[in-house]
């Protein structure tokens, strides 16, 4: 599998499984419930929440299946990317115009839902008035007033509260775009791209392989997470995957092949020469 021959077609699933894995899609279905609530939807109906990411995203599978013999691997794989791009940068604008603002009538809310967990209401009522420009701002504050203890239970409630600003028609089509995006090209296209690129001789090990290089890429994007959630903030990290969707766009547009209506014996010969 490391042989010369096959430097060219493990460049391009080492490439795929690492683009696949890093442009995001955890981090969208962990925003996804607070996006929802900002446009109107309950925090409570994350059943519905469950509902609607999932249809999106099956119906999205259900064209890549219906069209990726017609109009290809290749084709699928550019244009799914680029819709990624654009999806991520639709949720970073979205974002970025987001600020914090403790009004009365967020302060007198968030006193009492915390009161109601066991949290001193002093603390928020020292926040009365404040107003953080991003969300990176409000978290070091939140962190300096609370502790450890206290800090997961107060910082989704304010945030929720006293986020503005937020372009919510953008975000919420950068998510959907997104998870369109992703089901219809990168996620399910890439296994079908790795069973064909890979000669008979060594699939059986190759295919472990760039699922495992797949695995560690998302992993690593899920642990450096709330990193990036406390020094990036939430719109950088959305530019961040854009960037990376981006930078994959590139890599594949010059180096994915078209395997449509090739038999694996074609494919190796063109493709993992000795």
């Amino acid at each position: 599998m490391f042989s010369k021959r096959m430097r060219f077609v493990l460049f391009i699933a080492v490439s795929y499984a690492i683009v696949q894995g890093a442009t995001g899609m955890n981090a969208v279905l962990f925003f996804a419930p607070m996006v929802f609530e900002q446009v109107g939807m309950s925090v409570e109906d994350t059943f519905m929440q469950t509902i609607t990411t999932g249809v999106v995203g099956l119906l999205a599978t259900l064209i890549a299946i219906g069209f990726v013999e017609k109009l290809g691997r290749r084709f699928l794989t550019v244009a799914g990317l680029v819709l990624v791009v654009v999806a991520h940068t639709s949720t970073y604008i979205g974002f970025e115009q987001a600020n914090f603002v403790f009004s009365d009538n967020a302060v007198e809310v968030l006193s009492v839902e915390l009161n109601q967990e066991g949290v001193d209401t002093a603390k928020i009522e020292s926040l009365r008035g404040a107003t953080f420009d991003n969300d990176v701002a409000l978290k070091q504050k939140l962190k300096e007033l609370f502790n450890k203890k206290e800090l997961p239970i107060v910082s989704g409630p304010i945030i929720n509260e006293t986020i503005q600003g937020i372009n919510a028609p953008l975000v919420l089509f950068g998510i959907f775009a997104f998870l369109a995006a992703f089901n219809l090209s990168i996620g399910p296209i890439m296994w079908v791209v790795f069973s064909e690129i890979f000669p008979n001789s060594v699939r059986s090990v190759a295919l472990p392989v760039a699922a495992l290089v797949q695995t560690i890429s998302s992993w690593s994007i899920q642990q450096f997470f709330p990193w990036q959630l406390d020094s990036l903030g939430v719109a950088s990290i959305f530019m961040l995957y854009a960037i990376i969707g981006a930078v994959g766009l590139v890599v594949m547009y010059f180096s994915l092949p078209e395997t449509k209506g090739k038999t694996i014996e074609d494919i190796e010969q063109e493709y993992a020469r000795a």
